[in-house]
């Protein structure tokens, strides 16, 4: 039974060593254009859409607002065109 946990235990550490360095693609909250903020203080901004923070504050209270630190996709993006149609 010692034998047999402590493989366990063996095969658990060095998998987590070898996932653990992998590179990581995960993005952060500024790449997100909606946050929910709950009733307790906690403020969470990983939303893409209004729908999915919805969803996360639905059932435990609070509410959901634009990214104040949002900083739009990473895509190109076009050149603002004022009202008379030109580039600036």
């Amino acid at each position: 039974m010692r034998a047999a946990l402590l493989a366990m235990t063996a095969t658990v550490a060095t998998l987590s060593c070898a996932f653990g360095s992998l590179p990581a693609n995960a993005q952060d909250y500024r790449s997100y254009p909606w946050c929910a903020y709950y009733g307790n203080g906690r403020e969470s901004c990983y939303y893409a859409t209004f729908e999915q923070c919805r969803m996360a504050i639905s059932g435990g209270g609070g509410m959901c607002s634009q990214n104040p630190w949002y900083t739009g996709s990473s895509g190109g993006t076009q050149a603002r065109r004022s009202r008379s149609g030109r580039r600036r």
